[in-house]
């Protein structure tokens, strides 16, 4: 890694790759989470007509198809959780291995035999190194986000079962316990498909 990365170009690897995590932050937390709250408020109501006009033909959607729609929705806002905290610990185990990188870098571009060499030597990086080592055994070959998200034309097919909310929180307390397990089940796009089809069956 410290012959791979050049002193000049570490910043702006680590510019890019911090970018990507504030990134995924910023749409999860600004875009994502309010989209499904609003969502939620919509489709309360559709639900309540549903069940007012239950026996109507005035408003002829099942109140079961809403009870569906709903629970996919809280799927999508349960891995719209995960991903933030995830990401955000990723974020600031990234930060300290860059941090690390970094020094070791500047390390082996310092010359021994002179004064600031040698101070560069004996300085205190100031790294929590239980971070570093985090990052490097847990997320800088596969990172956790990869459990949840993918490309839409890669999403596993799901199908909205009574209990696919029950499911979904099971499996990822599962997952937080460092279980290996198959992870179809966690990705995002998989559940924004089955909320469309959902949706245009109405």
């Amino acid at each position: 890694m410290i012959y791979t990365k050049p002193e000049q170009g570490h910043k702006r690897w680590e510019h890019g790759l911090s970018q990507g995590y504030t990134k995924i932050l910023e749409i999860t937390q600004e875009n994502l989470l309010p989209a499904l709250d609003q969502c939620s408020m919509i489709l309360s109501n559709l639900k309540g007509l549903a069940l007012y006009y239950e026996h109507s033909p005035a408003f002829d959607v099942p109140l079961a198809s809403f009870m569906t729609i709903m629970d996919v929705v809280r799927c999508l806002r349960l891995i719209g959780h995960h991903i933030l905290l995830f990401a955000t610990d990723e974020h600031h185990r990234f930060l300290a291995f860059s941090k690390w990188l970094r020094h070791m870098i500047e390390v082996q571009a310092a010359d021994p035999a002179t004064q600031i060499g040698h101070e560069m030597l004996e300085r205190d990086p100031a790294v929590d190194y239980t971070m570093v080592l985090s990052y490097i055994q847990n997320s800088i070959g596969k990172s956790k986000l990869d459990h949840f998200l993918c490309r839409p034309t890669e999403a596993p097919t799901i199908s909205a079962e009574s209990d696919v909310y029950d499911i979904l929180k099971g499996a990822l307390e599962t997952f937080k316990k460092g279980s290996n397990m198959k992870n179809d089940v966690f990705k995002l796009a998989s559940y924004f498909e089955e909320l469309t089809g959902l949706l245009l069956v109405l």
